[in-house]
């Protein structure tokens, strides 16, 4: 009898479900007409494989898992648990790898040829640096997909077989002439989809852009520098799903100011809420004034700064709307004369080092408020 015992995926009950629920698996494959014919001979997993179904899937016969376990033992261990996202190797009898004759072969290899990973290359690396292109990563992985199943396993000394002779981009080839008259027919070029940065500040601006306007003429930050600090600042939704002001009770802060330590395990908005409420019991001051708030993470201590008499007020007011929270991130700014003096200048290291001092953070992102400022002032 065979060491472990696989079956067909069946009909499971979810042990947690109202009532009776049933949830039903198949193997989930790539159609052979989907694969590039330099694809064939690999699956990708997808959510309820096993190793008998796609056996029976794509060898005709549920019982050759052992097959296609043999070939890919590297990386499975245990034949029960194949991961979703896992690349296979399959029999070279697979229905979807046509066999390569010697003469295909050794046109292959004609031509390519071999680089040596260094260390901490990567597909895109190797690509941007010896092809051109970092989006041309997929080229190298699939010359290599006997040696390299995942992209992601790369080390240092491994031989990688690269195209020699790159194929002719669409960029580089000479345009068809445009016939007079014919210039309102064409299309406009599609333009290039935007970054996660861009996407990101644009939504800055379209949301946000009256306060920043506003806070920005009044404290005299540079309307961009405003618009990156409340990008790269205020990163977290200031409120929690049911509409309260998300907190977080810093402990160590309470234990400074009074002596008493109030045990927070920091897993869910329950654990802050109790925390503070049993602070409140104990030194209400000193409660709100070690509060982290809203989505920017304002402390409490910061109220008089932020211009709130106290840092219960500061908590009112920054549980009304989130406009307020960036208002009162952008006023503890301005409430740098040297920060403020970086903004105009530009200065973004001296910027990040001055927030960082004032969040009490670590400093680090000179680069991201530059990108950010950038981005924002092309809208």
């Amino acid at each position: 009898m065979s060491k472990f015992m696989l079956t067909e995926p069946t009909h499971v009950e979810h042990p947690n479900a109202e009532g009776s629920r049933t949830l039903a698996t198949r193997p989930i494959t790539l159609a052979k007409s989907a694969l590039p014919d330099q694809e064939r001979g690999f699956v990708v997993v997808r959510p309820g494989d096993s190793l008998v179904s796609l056996a029976h899937a794509l060898l005709g016969d549920g019982g050759r898992w052992r097959e296609i376990w043999e070939l890919n033992r590297e990386f499975i261990p245990n034949p029960r648990t194949i991961l979703p996202g896992q690349t296979l190797r399959l029999p070279r009898s697979s229905r979807t790898e046509p066999e390569q004759t010697s003469a295909e072969v050794d046109s292959a290899e004609a031509t390519t040829r071999t680089y040596v990973v260094r260390s901490m290359d990567s597909l895109s690396w190797i690509a941007k640096r010896e092809l051109g292109s970092g989006s041309r990563w997929r080229e190298i992985w699939l010359l290599n997909r006997d040696r390299l199943p995942s992209p992601n396993l790369l080390y240092p000394g491994m031989a990688l077989r690269i195209p020699s002779d790159p194929p002719e981009r669409p960029e580089e080839r000479a345009p068809a002439p445009i016939e007079a008259g014919a210039l309102e027919s064409i299309d406009p070029a599609p333009s290039e989809p935007e970054s996660c940065e861009g996407v990101r500040i644009r939504a800055v601006r379209e949301q946000w852009g009256g306060v920043i306007d506003r806070a920005s003429e009044q404290l005299g930050l540079p309307v961009d520098v405003a618009a990156a600090l409340c990008a790269v600042e205020h990163r977290q939704p200031g409120f929690e799903r049911d509409g309260e002001l998300r907190i977080r009770f810093e402990r160590q802060i309470f234990a400074a100011r009074t002596g008493k330590w109030i045990a927070n395990l920091h897993r869910n908005p329950e654990d802050e809420r109790r925390a503070l409420a049993a602070a409140i019991v104990h030194d209400e001051e000193a409660a709100y004034a070690c509060l982290s708030m809203g989505g920017s993470g304002l402390k409490g201590f910061r109220a008089r700064q932020v211009g709130y008499g106290s840092a219960r007020e500061m908590w009112e007011a920054m549980g009304r709307s989130e406009a307020h929270q960036l208002d009162a991130l952008l006023r503890l700014c301005a409430s740098d004369e040297a920060l403020v003096a970086a903004a105009a200048h530009r200065d973004w290291i001296a910027l990040d080092r001055h927030v960082g001092r004032l969040r009490s953070t670590q400093a680090g992102r000179a680069v991201d408020l530059q990108r950010f400022a950038r981005l924002y002032g092309r809208l």
